[in-house]
């Protein structure tokens, strides 16, 4: 009899432990779908952040436009130095022009 009761217990025991078990990786499972989720949102998480944090395309811009900036300066002196250069030929073909008329105007008299 006594060994009925010691078997029937062992039963009960085992039958709960395979329950347990059921359980266990039932939860396992589970747990592991959410880690994966998690990681997934993370990675995604990260792939914005990242591309917020990284600066190099503002720099990059920047330079740029202190290099355009730079180029406009430069063309700026260019075309004042080609103006300057017109107006000191316009002046030469003036004087030029006066020199000859009044020859012109000496020899007509």
């Amino acid at each position: 009899r006594e060994y009925l009761v010691v078997d029937d217990t062992a039963k009960q025991t085992s039958e709960r432990y395979r329950v347990a078990s059921e359980n266990v990786t039932a939860l396992t499972n589970e747990l592991k779908g959410v880690q994966d989720e998690l990681d997934a949102l993370r990675d995604e998480l990260e792939a914005k952040t990242g591309s917020m944090m990284d600066a190099s395309p503002v720099v990059a811009v920047k330079q740029a436009l202190q290099d355009l900036r730079d180029d406009i300066k430069r063309l700026e002196v260019r075309i004042g130095v080609v103006q300057s250069s017109l107006w000191q030929q316009r002046l030469r073909e003036r004087k030029a022009t006066t020199v000859l008329r009044s020859i012109q105007n000496r020899q007509a008299d």
